[in-house]
């Protein structure tokens, strides 16, 4: 993989908007950048390394029983008393107080549990002194495994971080899609899905020859007008300098299709139109249309340890409101996230012009996004609700919530089975080929 770093002069002009002073760790951080000391009035505690061991009720490959189970609301966030709260809230939560009276937002102690493996502690810590953008910010050089930037300086380097992130080596996960248009009215697509991790990999570096960051392979069994689809995608580290590589098995067709149109805003096949492709796991693929604002730390509400929602014996029924998610199911805690703000570039096209991001400053997964149309207003949202897998550990998503405000719609996608990490995936079970005899068999 051939390489260009940046002069220093041109990632001021381009990336830097707003620049913050420090680019190395200190002591006061964690290895992913945040600060280590809670907020000053103690309603954010000290990190203090997560968590590190299963919970003794833990078997493995099952679900994950709540370490917090004990934790009662402080409060509850409603329509009556949100505006007390504003300053801690994102635009996108304080418009759902302002167009549903019964939404609600209980608000938990703050447990700061994210974690992850000691080799990927040290790579962040070797990220910070090696990692550069290079070929205009659409690549990395001089990093390995996991997010290139702990003490971001511009947009880019943050998203990059999100991007690139600790999430296993290899997992394969039983999913849904849920699109709810009323109370009772339910349209669902479910499948497996498995993903290799190539650059996550102890020893890994973003300066090999291997380009490909990620094989991700679905297999759809509902609804059935989708039933037997399967997907295969390549998605490449330099995702300009070569496109998303993707093929779809059609199972009417019984043949395996190149898909260049699983990119950016196109609408992915099981979201019925409430998410893009470039909205899986909050924000994917190429950074390449929108000017990155990096708008610095705040302390807001953000689901959370959403351990309720990783018990999958739950009714979906039960835990899936008119418009949005029955809060009984829910946490929400107060965090540092940092805000990233990306506006599309002119002579560019995408169905969201503007686009708001809230990334965890614990483990840099995007907890909040929020999306603008081309008029300015605030469409749709996005949230990651969170636990930390602690068998590997990892912080990552159970339940992905993707709101319309315009149609009242929103699409729930979360893992109806444990996930399995690190399981014996390899790079020849992502080709072409392989799709194909899956397809007929």
């Amino acid at each position: 993989m051939k390489k260009c770093t940046l002069m220093l002069m041109a990632a001021v002009l381009v990336f830097s908007l707003p620049v913050f002073a420090s680019e190395k760790l200190t002591p006061a951080m964690t290895n992913f950048g945040a600060e280590k000391a809670g907020n000053s009035d103690g309603t954010i505690p000290e990190w203090n390394g997560g968590i590190t061991t299963p919970p003794q009720s833990y078997k493995a490959n099952g679900f994950h029983p709540d370490p917090f189970a004990n934790d009662k609301p402080l409060f509850t966030i409603t329509a009556s008393n949100w505006t007390q709260y504003k300053d801690k809230l994102s635009a996108a939560h304080q418009m759902m107080f302002e167009t549903y009276p019964d939404y609600q937002i209980p608000v938990y102690p703050t447990r700061r549990s994210a974690s992850t493996p000691d080799f990927v502690y040290e790579a962040l810590k070797f990220n910070a002194e090696n990692a550069q953008l290079t070929s205009d910010g659409n690549d990395i050089s001089g990093g390995r495994i996991t997010s290139p930037f702990p003490v971001p300086t511009n947009g880019l380097e943050a998203i990059w971080n999100h991007l690139l992130r600790y999430r296993g080596q290899s997992l394969v996960r039983k999913e849904e899609a849920v699109a709810v248009a009323s109370k009772n009215h339910f349209i669902v697509a479910s499948g497996y899905s498995s993903i290799l991790f190539p650059y996550s990999l102890p020893g890994s570096s973003f300066d090999s020859p291997e380009d490909t960051l990620a094989y991700y392979k679905q297999k759809l069994f509902s609804p059935p007008r989708l039933a037997g689809t399967l997907l295969l995608v390549h998605e490449m580290l330099d995702k300009v300098k070569e496109k998303r590589r993707s093929w779809l098995y059609n199972p009417g067709q019984r043949r395996v299709s190149r898909a260049p149109f699983i990119n950016y805003d196109t609408y992915a096949q099981s979201s019925e139109g409430l998410r893009t492709y470039d909205q899986f796991d909050m924000f994917n693929g190429a950074t390449d249309r929108y000017n990155w604002t990096l708008e610095g730390k705040q302390e807001i509400f953000v689901p959370y340890n959403a351990y309720r929602l990783a018990n999958k014996k739950l009714n979906r029924k039960d835990i899936l409101d008119a418009h949005f998610l029955n809060s009984n199911f829910t946490r929400y805690e107060l965090h540092r996230v940092w805000k990233v703000s990306a506006v599309l570039k002119e002579n560019t096209n995408h169905i969201y012009a503007r686009r708001v991001f809230y990334l965890d400053e614990d483990s840099w997964q995007i907890l909040i996004c929020e999306q603008y149309d081309g008029r300015g207003d605030l469409w749709r949202f996005s949230e990651a609700h969170v636990i930390n897998y602690y068998e590997i550990p990892v912080l990552l998503s159970t339940a992905d919530m993707h709101y319309d405000l315009k149609s009242g719609q929103y699409l729930m996608e979360w893992q109806i089975e444990p996930i399995k990490f690190n399981t014996n995936l390899k790079v020849d079970d992502f080709t072409p080929e392989t799709l194909r005899q899956e397809g007929i068999r």
